[in-house]
């Protein structure tokens, strides 16, 4: 994964993105995370990088990674 890299991946929010990484935030308080131009949505979002697939991600898929986020941010918050 570097720079320039066009990636699928949940963002921040739980929604699914996909687009080119413009940064890399290795000391991310939730875990390492990126910066894509979103392709779907038209703006700079972030996701962490556990949640990066090769391949647009199913449902079942995408429910999989909200549940690691949310458990992620629980930790956290701690």
């Amino acid at each position: 994964m570097v720079i320039g890299d066009v990636v699928w991946c949940i963002l921040s929010n739980g929604s699914i993105g996909h687009g080119r990484i413009t940064s890399i935030h290795p000391y991310n308080r939730e875990g390492p995370a990126i910066t894509i131009y979103d392709d779907i949505s038209g703006g700079y979002r972030v996701g962490l990088v556990e949640t990066i697939v090769e391949k647009r991600p199913t449902k079942a898929h995408a429910s999989k990674l909200v549940e690691i986020l949310t458990e992620r941010r629980r930790e956290v918050e701690r």
